[in-house]
């Protein structure tokens, strides 16, 4: 029997949701998953002390694994070297694509995309930021490390100076001379990807963007898994799920939208 590791940092695998779902599954597949830690790996690589799923709830066990999947990045230096110790010996089935600037820059050097690109820069300082406004009236700000929609910035300029969306609060104006302190104190605290602002609304005027989820498949050749919207709640700005966005079918979003384009578009996707 295959013996599939799912590495993961939180400490019992009941704290990972979804567990049970990969669980069930493998067993149909004939294969044991066994839910471990970084801490967990043994100096005998590839044997880990972790937990697998028998007769309805989760059990200690001690098992040499033939492949991991690593669910999460490692937290520490020390959980790193322990990984690393065990992708010398078995296979992990995914790494980390990087930061929102690492993913732009694979896309932009890789080179079949590049039309499709939003042009995005860091922004490493106030004057980065105005450049982006100067040239587009309006810019978003997006934390480099940043997930869900979280800790998005819209930014648009007017003859009062700028006016700020944040945190799905009513817009801030300021002033030229505070927006620059205001943005130069928020450049301090994290690291943001800069870009133009492209606000693409459905016909009842709800932001929509399109989510596209690839992987590799059994003969690691990279191919399209879904293609699906994603559509913010009524005056929203961000249209993550995690936000309070929504889903639909794809054809029948594109039909709704698009109507007799619909089918051209959605095989031109």
């Amino acid at each position: 029997m295959i013996r599939l590791g799912y590495l993961h940092t939180r400490r019992l695998p009941e704290m990972v949701h979804k567990l049970f779902a990969f669980a069930a599954v493998a067993a149909m597949e004939g294969v044991e998953l066994v839910y471990f830690t970084p801490r967990g790996i043994l100096p005998e690589v590839p044997c880990v002390d972790g937990w697998t799923f028998r007769n309805g709830s989760w059990r200690p066990c001690t098992r040499k694994l033939d492949v991991v999947y690593n669910a999460t990045s490692p937290q520490n230096a020390q959980a790193m070297a322990a990984v690393d110790r065990l992708a010398a010996k078995i296979p992990l089935t995914s790494w980390s694509v990087g930061d929102k600037w690492n993913v732009y820059q694979r896309l932009a050097q890789g080179g079949r995309f590049v039309r499709y690109l939003i042009p995005s820069s860091l922004a490493t300082s106030v004057h980065d930021v105005w450049q982006v406004l100067h040239a587009h009236e309006r810019a978003v700000l997006k934390p480099v490390w940043g997930h869900q929609g979280k800790g998005i910035v819209f930014l648009e300029a007017d003859k009062q100076g700028l006016a700020v969306w944040q945190n799905g609060v009513p817009p801030l104006q300021h002033a030229r001379s505070a927006a620059d302190t205001w943005l130069a104190s928020l450049l301090r605290g994290e690291q943001y990807l800069v870009q133009p602002w492209m606000d693409c609304q459905t016909r009842a005027g709800e932001r929509f963007d399109l989510r596209a989820h690839v992987q590799k498949n059994g003969s690691g050749t990279w191919h399209v898994t879904a293609v699906y919207p994603r559509i913010a709640p009524q005056g929203s700005l961000v249209p993550n799920l995690s936000s309070g966005g929504y889903t639909m079918f794809p054809h029948l979003f594109f039909t709704r939208e698009f109507t007799n384009e619909a089918l051209d578009i959605q095989k031109w996707i």
